[in-house]
């Protein structure tokens, strides 16, 4: 009797303590820029409950610059930072270490816009014209590569320095640099007609934006960085799969000012440099890797190439999409 009453009194306190919620794992998430269309998988996920579900408590640091977000990885632990393939490269040369485990958009998502009304459609059309030019940027290097292979001498051009990114607002200036996505999604708010004009069509390619992490972080805690991919391919391949359901949640967490065909087109656009020719979510190829190495070196961005294998790891979204091909 006295053991039954001694079960009797311990196992609420038993089932008290086993059922309190286990600790979630914190995750710094760093995004270089102010909340657009490219982070709609992330935004969505954490709307849903996702992140949390998989004991994940995500905390998102918008805004920053991405040496900021390299130097927040760097110093926080389990932090990730989405940051351009380009300044990960420049950033690991410099000795920063750091881990790029999955890609944010395959392609690089510079355009050139133009006005709607405005007879530009090739970069010969360049020639002779005003043109926006943003150094250090990775509209820069694509603007270079896009006139190397078009054969095109920088001096026939009126280069115009811009810091940050207004297309059309200042007059006089032809073509801006800028982002499908980021920056259609300001040209749409304030109802500025324009044109794109997509390197890609024009032969110019680059790795765009990277999930980093620490050296440390990878090889210490490998299980978490797969469960935050496995949420974030979930979130994504619903979210795009199915624009009829997302584009009214997208309007609500992210693009409030814009209509619904403005914000299905801005999905569509991220698509197309999210999984460009039908490339899964997030995965990245040595071949990728190895032609936007080269071109930065090409374009004396990057002084000498790194060593990739060590910069660079495809095991852990290796492994996110086995387990989730066989669940």
């Amino acid at each position: 009797m006295a053991v039954l009453a001694a079960a009797g009194l311990l196992s609420p306190i038993c089932s008290s303590v086993f059922s309190q919620e286990r600790p979630k794992d914190a995750i710094v998430l760093s995004w270089p820029w102010q909340p657009d269309i490219g982070m709609a998988g992330v935004e969505l996920a954490r709307v849903d409950g996702a992140f949390e579900r998989d004991g994940i408590d995500l905390q998102l640091k918008s805004g920053v610059s991405e040496a900021d977000a390299v130097q927040s990885v760097v110093s926080t632990p389990n932090a990730i930072a989405m940051i351009s393939a380009s300044h990960f490269l420049r950033a690991r040369a410099d000795g920063a270490p750091i881990v790029a485990f999955a890609a944010g958009a395959l392609d690089n998502g510079v355009v050139f816009y133009v006005a709607a009304d405005s007879r530009i459609r090739t970069p010969a059309d360049f020639v002779g014209k005003s043109v926006g030019y943003e150094s250090g940027d990775d509209t820069a290097a694509i603007y270079d590569i896009m006139l190397n292979r078009a054969r095109l001498s920088r001096a026939s051009i009126k280069e115009v320095p811009v810091s940050r990114i207004r297309p059309f607002s200042t007059s006089g200036i032809d073509v801006w640099p800028g982002y499908a996505g980021r920056t259609s999604i300001q040209l749409m708010a304030a109802s500025t007609p324009f044109r794109m004009l997509k390197p890609a069509d024009f032969g110019a390619h680059l790795l765009g934006t990277v999930y980093v992490t620490s050296e440390a972080t990878i090889s210490g805690r490998p299980e978490l960085m797969r469960r935050f991919l496995n949420v974030l391919i979930e979130s994504w391949d619903n979210s795009l799969g199915n624009l009829a359901a997302s584009v009214p949640r997208v309007m609500q967490a992210i693009a409030p000012g814009l209509d619904r065909a403005s914000v299905e087109l801005l999905l569509n656009e991220e698509r197309e440099i999210l999984r460009p020719a039908g490339d899964r979510i997030g995965e990245f190829n040595q071949g990728r890797w190895a032609d936007t190495q080269n071109q930065l070196v090409q374009l004396r961005l990057l002084k000498t190439p790194i060593d990739l294998s060590r910069a660079v790891t495809f095991d852990l979204l290796k492994d996110v999409y086995r387990r989730r091909a066989v669940r």
